[in-house]
């Protein structure tokens, strides 16, 4: 059974991931580009090819994007569970 959960996140939110992430080795963060929300026609299927990659190894992937350009608009994990946050409070 698969254990390990992915983020793919947003590189803008890397300072508050990372202070956040637990010190288990159990998550792995995937950071992108922080400037895909310029080319919302690229951004969904470049966060697909990770979750489809993660596939093989996570049983969870969790979503640090909120609805940039609706950049994850359509974006799927039925193996493996996905998270998507709901708001964010700043």
């Amino acid at each position: 059974m698969k254990t390990h959960r992915i983020v793919i996140a947003c590189r803008v939110m890397e300072p508050e991931i990372e202070a956040l992430r637990p010190a288990d080795n159990n998550v792995e963060v995937r950071y992108l580009d922080q400037a895909l929300h310029r080319t919302p026609d690229l951004m969904p299927r470049l966060i697909q090819e990770q979750i489809d990659e993660a596939e093989k190894i996570a049983s969870q992937v969790v979503l640090g994007y909120g609805l940039c350009s609706n950049g994850i608009v359509g974006i799927k994990a039925p193996k493996q569970g996905l998270l998507v946050p709901k708001g964010m409070i700043v």
